[in-house]
């Protein structure tokens, strides 16, 4: 992952950003195809309204520019796409939660365990698994009692990649 700023000082591409918010969908995409050239110029700030577009190709490509610039100011938007409608998109952001495996982004997924979908729910207790921050076995022995089977499911897989004998207590508490 790229190390993606968002500074009012950029010395981004005008043209790449611009492209980024044109009104054309087709203008969009291209765009987004052609990030890898720019991603150490252009800001999250221009990729955000991207996740939230209304073109699944664009949302899809957003997701894949978010990853890259690894700016956790993604997170909370890549954690409800998690629940998009679009099976391509909610795998792919799920699939990058994974991507982000930095102290700071810790407190963003942790807090998609609490989130209202259950799919959010879900790629948030994956992408734990590998940062196992202490700070979530609260949120992660919550979702043990969640109304989603799968969401307690994946619970118990995400303390079990703790490997701490400090998790046990949250499953053997637990009535399934």
């Amino acid at each position: 992952m790229s190390t993606g700023t968002d500074s009012s000082t950029s010395s981004a591409s005008p043209s790449i950003v611009e492209r980024l918010g044109d009104p054309d969908v087709a203008v969009r995409r291209v765009a987004l195809t052609e990030l890898d050239e720019y991603f150490d110029e252009v800001p999250v700030s221009a990729i955000l309204p991207l996740l939230r577009d209304a073109d699944t190709a664009v949302r899809r490509l957003a997701v894949s520019a978010a990853e890259e610039l690894g700016d956790v100011e993604a997170l909370p938007v890549l954690i409800d796409l998690a629940s998009d409608p679009e099976a391509d998109v909610a795998l792919a952001a799920a699939s990058s939660l994974r991507e982000f495996r930095t102290a700071d982004a810790a407190p963003h997924i942790t807090a998609g365990v609490a989130h209202a979908q259950p799919a959010s729910r879900v790629a948030a207790l994956i992408a734990l698994r590998e940062l196992r921050p202490a700070a979530a076995l609260p949120a992660i022995g919550a979702a043990l009692s969640d109304s989603s089977g799968e969401v307690r499911r994946e619970a118990v897989i995400t303390l079990a990649h703790y490997r701490d004998a400090a998790t046990l207590p949250l499953v053997l508490c637990k009535k399934f």
